[in-house]
C-alpha cells in the first residue's frame, strides 16, 4: 500500500491533487520490478476527498487508455456529489 502526500487544493487549485496521486501510479509502474509488484494492473482506494480522488484517477487513467491499468477501485465513502 502507498499513500501518496497530495497537494491541498487551498494554495494549489485543481489538478494539482490529481496530477500528483496519478504521477505516483506512473512512479509505481516504473519501479514495478524493482518493487516485486505487478506492473499490469493497479488497485485505487480512498476515503472521503481521497475517495473522490481514486475516482477522478480510475477516469484518467481510462481516458489516458492503457498507461495505467486499475484492476479495482475502493471508494470508502467518497465526496463526490455536492
Amino acid at each position: 500500500m502507498v499513500a501518496p502526500e497530495y497537494r491541498l487544493s487551498i494554495k494549489h487549485p485543481y489538478p494539482a491533487a490529481l496530477d500528483d496521486c496519478y504521477n505516483m501510479l506512473l512512479w509505481l509502474k516504473r519501479l514495478a520490478k524493482t518493487l516485486r509488484i505487478r506492473s499490469d494492473e493497479s488497485i485505487v482506494g480512498g476515503q472521503s476527498a481521497g475517495g473522490a480522488l481514486m475516482a477522478a484517477i480510475a477516469l484518467k487513467a481510462r481516458d489516458l487508455q492503457g498507461e495505467i491499468n486499475i484492476a479495482l477501485q475502493m471508494p470508502i465513502h467518497p465526496m463526490i456529489d455536492h
